[in-house]
């Protein structure tokens, strides 16, 4: 018995010394082979119990995303391509530019044959068949110019008086016989007139002519059938 309790007391002065010992020693440098020390196991925070255990848990309140406040910053300009106009505009355009007056041209002078045929319409309305005569109304009264009456009278007349005349001439009378040249001056189907049965024609006439004026009388008879 006492040898135990005396080993027992060995024993302990050599765990005492041991530790001692252990603690006045410098720690030991670790080794680089040697693997880390385990870190500490952290215990997971358990969840709160709740307050009420008849009571439901509380509902999230919604997420609500924040609205962006309006910029200040004016937007950048933006180029547009040029539009073409629509065609009512163009049909406006057209019609204002057709609206304005044009500018005036000078009027061509009549054609020999525009003068002839002119002065034989005047002397055409003027001959009124009346069933079987041919009524008194041969005389017309034209606007006749100097060179006209110089080219269209003139050559199929028979006289002229004065031969020599000119713008300052008071008066010329031109005397043309025969149906044929009254035809030639006025138009072979301007001088005649009638029915299947009778049938007349110019067949004498007298111009005159009034230069001043640009103004002429025509007077002219009818004769028998032509």
């Amino acid at each position: 018995m006492d040898a135990w309790l005396k080993r027992g007391r060995e024993q302990e002065s050599n765990d005492i010394a041991a530790k001692r010992a252990a603690l006045q020693a410098p720690p030991a440098a670790a080794s680089p082979l040697a693997p880390p020390p385990a870190a500490a196991a952290t215990p997971a925070a358990l969840p709160a119990p709740p307050t009420s255990s008849s009571a439901p848990p509380a509902a999230s309140p919604p997420s609500v995303k924040p609205v962006a406040s309006p910029s200040t910053a004016e937007p950048p300009a933006v180029a547009f391509p040029a539009v073409a106009p629509p065609a009512a505009a163009k049909k406006s355009a057209a019609a204002a530019a057709a609206a304005k007056p044009a500018a005036a041209k000078p009027a061509k002078p009549p054609t020999l044959e525009q003068e002839r045929r002119r002065l034989g319409d005047a002397v055409k309305a003027r001959i009124n068949f009346q069933k079987y005569a041919i009524a008194a109304t041969c005389h017309a009264t034209v606007d006749l110019t100097l060179a006209s009456f110089a080219a269209n009278i003139v050559p199929h007349a028979a006289r002229v008086t004065p031969a020599a005349f000119s713008a300052a001439s008071e008066v010329v009378v031109a005397r043309i016989q025969g149906a044929d040249k009254m035809g030639d001056a006025f138009g072979k189907s301007k001088i005649v007139g009638g029915s299947r049965v009778q049938h007349w024609a110019a067949n004498e006439g007298t111009v005159e002519f009034y230069p001043a004026e640009a103004r002429a009388e025509i007077w002219w008879t009818m004769g028998g059938a032509w």
